[in-house]
């Protein structure tokens, strides 16, 4: 039993560490370069309702690999006694300090640089009355990119890419 526990953990920090690698790669090399043309005020709002569809992907994906993480980590811990003279421990402690770091970075922009953006976005939109979903959004060319943004999430990164090149974004 206890073994089949260790085969479920180890899946699940590596299926959560994809998701959040994942999630920050599609986010910077997919999803930025389709939206740089146009225009930072849409480009933002676009971004920030994308942003709000994978937060609690990101999440769930963060939880896990923590909950997990430790459970690796206790369960190795008489291997890691002497943790610094160890390689293994040598190789965990760089690991942590890198996912602290990716961590830090994650609160920085969600509680730092997401209340500045949604400010410059529309100052004068009120608060919580800015588009927070799909049918909220007016501009029919914009509804068309984000259907297809999620249903890029639903499917593949392909179908993004064939979106966006058929509205000409990219």
């Amino acid at each position: 039993m206890e073994k089949l526990l260790h085969t479920i953990s180890g899946f699940l920090h590596i299926l959560a560490a994809v998701t959040w690698i994942g999630s920050m790669i599609y986010s910077q090399f997919a999803v930025a370069p389709a939206l740089k043309h146009l225009g930072a005020p849409k480009a933002s709002a676009i971004n920030m309702i994308a942003t709000g569809h994978f937060s609690p992907l990101t999440w769930t994906s963060l939880v896990v690999l923590i909950v997990t993480g430790t459970y690796a980590t206790i369960d190795k811990a008489e291997k890691l006694t002497p943790f610094f003279q160890q390689p293994a421990g040598i190789v965990l402690f760089i690991k942590l300090l890198l996912v602290a770091a990716l961590i830090v970075i994650l609160l920085v922009q969600i509680y730092n640089y997401g209340p500045k953006m949604k400010k410059l976005i529309n100052p004068a939109t009120p608060k919580n009355q800015g588009a927070h979903n799909l049918s909220e959004v007016t501009d029919p060319k914009l509804q068309q990119m984000l259907k297809g943004m999620e249903m890029a999430a639903r499917n593949n990164y392909s179908t993004l890419s064939q979106k966006m090149s058929n509205l000409g974004i990219v």
